[in-house]
């Protein structure tokens, strides 16, 4: 290496300069950015995997009228667990460069580049897969699309309900997989066709529908008219927080909706015709000045959310979650004499932590 004085500079640089690389980064990535003020990132997660409680069925309630009280112990809650996805960025600064850029000024600043793109790559990679389906890939974030696989009986339908094997965190899905029952009162074509039930309207056990998220299906027979989403989406949305509150409780109500950019711009379309656009001051005290105030949810497009899709987000029923005291790692610089070069690596070791029935989907979904 060129000096002992460039070693000591490029190893004290990097764990110094990271903290502030990540904030910086994070508050350019709109749900990232949310989650952090929200403060929904948890560190220091420990174990091998993450597992944690769901409520899944309530305790049972008897009639004792001139009996003497009942004790029975009651099972309240579900386990889920699901592994650590690792993602990790790699760079080097090979013995040229630092001979070249002699000062302990240039190599310094060389090393904030390093890990600015590092950090920056790494931000991207958890940004795009919030949005995955991952059902099968340990190494990648468990994404909100994990959550959404649904099924239709017929292309009319107006929701779609979990396909048969549908699982987040080892457990089913699938409606009443742990029983319970739900009302089939409702006159008229029921949701979903799949099932014989008023679900996601109508009422019922809390363990028939603990684990299922609701997917509202934009093409389905929701007006008079061709459905799309440009025509559909104001009510929708009014569905989607009506529904996520009446069957979640109190602070179940989603608090940002984010959307594909062309789905935004119709929505947009669709509420300028008749009100006038408010920013959402939240958003806007985070830096986006592009968000919307719409029936108490601010309303925000990704470049990372896929096309054709939305979803209605509840914050306080999700986490992104690391092993360590920050979101992201790093190791090294180390010197590699084979390599003639230090070496760079910013990790993250952690995943996303759902409670599927508080999060909706707007999408399209055909038989």
């Amino acid at each position: 290496m060129s000096t002992n004085y460039t070693a000591q500079a490029i190893a004290n640089t990097a764990p110094k300069y990271l903290p502030g690389a990540i904030n910086q980064t994070v508050r350019q990535r709109f749900l990232l950015s949310y989650l952090q003020k929200a403060g929904r990132f948890v560190m220091n997660e420990g174990g091998v995997s993450c597992t944690w409680n769901v409520t899944s069925r309530q305790p049972e309630v008897h009639t004792t009228r001139g009996q003497r009280a009942q004790f029975v112990g009651s099972d309240t809650k579900t386990q889920l667990t699901i592994t650590h996805a690792q993602l990790e960025g790699t760079d080097v600064l090979d013995r040229n460069t630092m001979m070249v850029n002699k000062g302990p000024t240039a190599i310094v600043k060389l090393t904030e580049t390093k890990l600015d793109e590092l950090v920056a790559a790494v931000a991207d990679q958890i940004s795009a897969q919030v949005y995955v389906n991952n059902s099968s890939d340990d190494s990648q974030l468990t994404g909100i699309g994990t959550l959404m696989r649904g099924e239709v009986g017929a292309n009319t339908d107006r929701v779609a309900v979990p396909v048969s094997g549908a699982t987040y965190g080892g457990k089913s899905m699938v409606l009443g997989n742990q029983g319970g029952k739900w009302d089939a009162n409702l006159v008229g074509s029921r949701f979903n066709t799949v099932i014989s039930t008023d679900w996601p309207e109508g009422r019922g056990d809390v363990q028939y529908d603990y684990l299922t998220p609701k997917m509202f299906n934009y093409t389905g027979d929701w007006s008079d008219g061709t459905d799309t989403w440009a025509l559909n989406c104001e009510k929708l949305l009014r569905r989607a927080k009506v529904s996520i509150r009446a069957l979640g409780g109190a602070g179940a109500a989603p608090a940002v909706a984010v959307f594909a950019p062309e789905m935004y711009n119709e929505l947009l379309d669709s509420i300028q015709t008749r009100e006038r656009l408010r920013v959402s001051d939240y958003a806007s005290d985070l830096g986006f000045g592009d968000t919307l105030s719409y029936d108490g949810m601010v309303i925000a497009f990704d470049y990372d959310c896929p096309s054709g899709k939305g979803y209605a987000i509840n914050p306080q029923e999700m986490a992104l979650y690391s092993v360590h005291d920050q979101l992201m790692y790093t190791d090294g610089p180390t010197w590699d004499t084979r390599e003639q070069a230090n070496l760079f690596l910013v990790g993250f070791l952690g995943n996303l932590r759902w409670n599927p029935k508080h999060f909706a989907e707007f999408g399209s979904y055909t038989t």
